[in-house]
């Protein structure tokens, strides 16, 4: 009796174990999740960086979710300056989306 109880704890166990550890590898709190997201913020800002009407024309915060979707916030002092900044962080490696809540003055 006191095998098959021990067994049987062995067996849920295990169980339990390598679905816990599943269920990890897809979690969004995963240390790695914010890496990810953090290279591609890092990416995007240095195209900003790069090209001059964004670099000059606003102040653009960037934010990247755990799903690579980069919310862009702030303000623009022209139209053309904040759909610049959409396209060029749209055509950045890793970006599944863009959220463009750029206001412009």
């Amino acid at each position: 009796m006191k095998t098959k109880l021990i067994l049987g704890s062995i067996i849920v166990n295990t169980m339990l174990i390598g679905s816990l550890a599943y269920a990890d590898q897809y979690s969004t709190d995963h240390p790695m999740t914010y890496v990810k997201d953090s290279i591609i913020t890092g990416k995007v800002k240095a195209k900003f960086v790069d090209d001059e009407l964004i670099r000059t024309q606003t102040d653009i915060q960037v934010n990247t979710d755990a799903r690579g979707v980069v919310v862009l916030s702030g303000t623009s002092m022209n139209k053309d300056a904040a759909d610049r900044a959409e396209f060029v962080a749209r055509h950045t490696d890793g970006v599944a989306d863009v959220w463009n809540h750029v206001k412009v003055k």
